[in-house]
This record gives structure tokens, sequence and C-alpha cells, in this order.
């Protein structure tokens, strides 16, 4: 009996090609990753909020594309079979990720830039930066909700 050796785990199980929903709210960048009882998923930022409020929410997140496109692209990095077990190209992505957001900050830079970890250890890493911008987005939609909300009721 003759046993092949696989260079990891990932590569002996055998893999389905990846199907990334799109959030069922109108022109949403992200994929819809919660569902309700209708079956059509939503992103965790158009999930439980008033539908009144989803074309300002997906307003929010086309406006901060470059933010969004970078959650996005880490996500099928991280969960790829491809590269999920490579480090190597882990860091690479991520350099070329900083480097793609670095250009687009502007005013942001200190809080899209990656950081060390609160005890002051080393820096994030991939993941962590990643959910750090899905926070930053998290609250930017937030902002917009309550810009609408306190010029409706001025």
């Amino acid at each position: 009996m003759s046993y092949k050796k696989t260079a990891s785990i990932a590569d002996a199980i055998p893999h389905k090609s990846i199907n990334r929903y799109q959030c069922a709210a109108h022109q949403c960048p992200m994929p819809g990753t919660m569902s309700g009882e209708g079956g059509h998923g939503v992103c965790a930022y158009h999930w439980n909020a008033n539908s009144m409020d989803w074309t300002r929410i997906t307003q929010t997140l086309l406006d901060w594309a470059i933010v969004t496109e970078e959650i996005n692209h880490c996500r099928s990095v991280l969960c790829s079979p491809d590269t999920a077990c490579r480090p190597d190209l882990i860091a690479e992505e991520f350099r070329n990720a900083w480097a793609r957001v670095e250009q687009g900050a502007g005013a942001w830079h200190n809080d899209l830039k990656p950081q060390p970890t609160r005890e002051g250890g080393p820096m994030d890493s991939y993941g962590t930066w990643a959910q750090r911008l899905e926070r930053f987005m998290g609250q930017r939609v937030v902002e917009a909700l309550r810009h609408r909300i306190g010029r409706k009721a001025a």
C-alpha cells in the first residue's frame, strides 16, 4: 500500500469551489452571510436594519469601496484552499493590501493602518487587521444612520 505525502492537510481534502453569494440589498458589495426566514442572505451591515435604511447603508459601503474591497479580498485569501495554509502568500497579500488601502486612506490613514496589539506586542495579523476594517466600516454605517436620524428630527 502506498501513501502519497501531501504538503498540508488542505491538499489532502478535496475542494469544491467557494460560492460567494451577494448581499440581498441592491448593489451591496458585501457577501450575504446572514440568512433570515426568506433565505436571502444579507451582509452583517444590512442584518436587522430597517429596510428603509438599506440604501443609505449600501451607499456608505460603496463610498468606502477601498475598505470593503479589502475586507472581501482578505476573506477570500484567508479562506481559499490555495492560500490559507501558505503564511508566505498571506504575508505578501497583507503587504499588498495595506499598500492599496494606504493610497486612498487620506485623513483616515492612522485609523486604517495596521496597529500593534493592545498589549504592545506584534503588529496586527492580516485577519486581525481585516476585522479592524470591518469594525471601522460598522462605525461608518452607524454614523451614516445617525446622520439621517439627526436630520429627520431637526
